[in-house]
């Protein structure tokens, strides 16, 4: 559905913005702020709820109210009032499902992932980053300053392997190329793992941490040893689906949900420090922490009881306080 209106009391370069078909890539030429704000004029709830600089979430709201011809916090608020919903959305697509987690060791899972990566390295990862490269983008980056923020060159290589494929070849061949070399391995290998945690914590605050929303049971498998795969994943999984099929209770133990904090999506602004926080609980650690540290820095500056030039004694706290600033 394209058919949309543009209301009446929105700016100019607002309305411009509609009149292409609005895409991911679009409004290259306008800053993430003026987009924002023009998201203010259109929706301003869900614009409350971004961060003014997190573009992509803000041209896809955009996006939406182009496509379906109402604001994207109406259709969001639609999905959470349906049966099942939550401040996260709507209810399960498919409510007659389960999740199964193949878990594992941290320690063995790490030597798994480093393994991986050597696996790649050898069948020609290394070739195949000298290539793509070469042939799309050594014109395309600024060496003293390479941009990896953008589409395929997000993936995990390119960033780390910069400082190797810039060598010249008689450079790779040298002792110091090799050293490069050697350390963009260890950094690939190192993302990979910061990765692999980041998995873990999204699929943790996704279906373990979310009281308020339909959640599919999630049962935990264990992959660590793969010897007895059979009988830790395999069977296991197969006696679940069954007991389920013929309604009964699985006898495996579902993976415990932990009780989550419902963050209100919204923008609040620090005077002091200038910054735009996002989320009511992150505002409420934000506003604790600076009283802590506010106070502790009340009590050192005490504690120093300077002079007070001109009294002969101590100056109060408060003047210490004058004294710093």
């Amino acid at each position: 559905m394209d058919s949309y209106t543009i209301p009446s009391n929105v700016s100019s370069s607002t309305t411009n913005l509609f009149k292409q078909k609005i895409t991911a890539d679009s409004f290259e030429d306008i800053s993430s702020i003026e987009l924002h704000k023009s998201l203010k004029e259109i929706d301003p709830e869900m614009a409350n709820s971004l961060h003014p600089e997190d573009r992509r979430k803000v041209i896809r709201s955009l996006q939406v109210y182009q496509q379906h011809g109402q604001r994207h916090s109406e259709l969001l608020q639609e999905q959470q009032s349906q049966y099942g919903g939550s401040s996260l959305g709507g209810p399960l697509r498919f409510r007659n499902s389960i999740m199964f987690w193949l878990q594992c060791d941290k320690e063995i899972l790490n030597q798994r992932l480093d393994d991986r990566v050597d696996e790649m390295l050898g069948r020609g990862l290394i070739s195949e980053l000298l290539n793509f490269h070469k042939d799309y983008n050594a014109n395309r980056i600024d060496i003293q300053n390479p941009q990896y923020s953008e589409g395929i060159f997000q993936s995990i290589g390119f960033k780390e392997f910069h400082e190797y494929l810039i060598l010249s070849e008689e450079e790779k061949n040298s002792d110091a190329g090799q050293r490069i070399l050697e350390k963009a391995i260890e950094e690939m290998k190192l993302v990979t793992r910061q990765y692999a945690r980041k998995q873990t914590k999204w699929i943790i605050n996704r279906f373990l941490k979310k009281p308020d929303r339909q959640l599919p049971p999630v049962y935990g498998l264990s992959a660590t040893d793969l010897s007895m795969w059979n009988e830790n994943v395999l069977q296991p999984a197969i006696d679940i689906v069954q007991s389920i099929i013929e309604d009964k209770v699985p006898s495996q133990k579902l993976l415990p949900v932990e009780e989550g904090l419902n963050d209100i999506k919204e923008t609040f602004y620090c005077d002091v420090c200038e910054r735009l926080i996002l989320g009511q609980n992150v505002w409420k650690i934000w506003n604790w922490r600076a009283a802590t540290l506010h106070q502790k820095s009340r009590m050192r500056l005490a504690s120093l009881r300077l002079p007070t030039p001109g009294l002969g004694g101590m100056g109060t706290s408060e003047e210490v306080h004058m004294i710093y600033e």
